[in-house]
């Protein structure tokens, strides 16, 4: 990634100092991922798949 001098770089950063990969992985999968395959359009499958997500 080029950037010119003076220029302001934003990164986003995620601290996982309290992450459970358990709970995670729970969550994961009681989420009902079948919605997303009932769309011939892959945008329609991608923000069903997103909004699941992100709930």
């Amino acid at each position: 990634m080029a950037h010119h001098k003076g220029q302001r770089i934003s990164k986003k950063v995620r601290n996982f100092k309290h992450f459970n990969e358990r709970l995670f992985l729970e969550d994961l999968s009681s989420i009902p991922w079948e919605y997303a395959n009932n769309f011939n359009d892959p945008n329609g499958s991608w923000s069903v798949w997103k909004s699941l997500f992100l709930e």
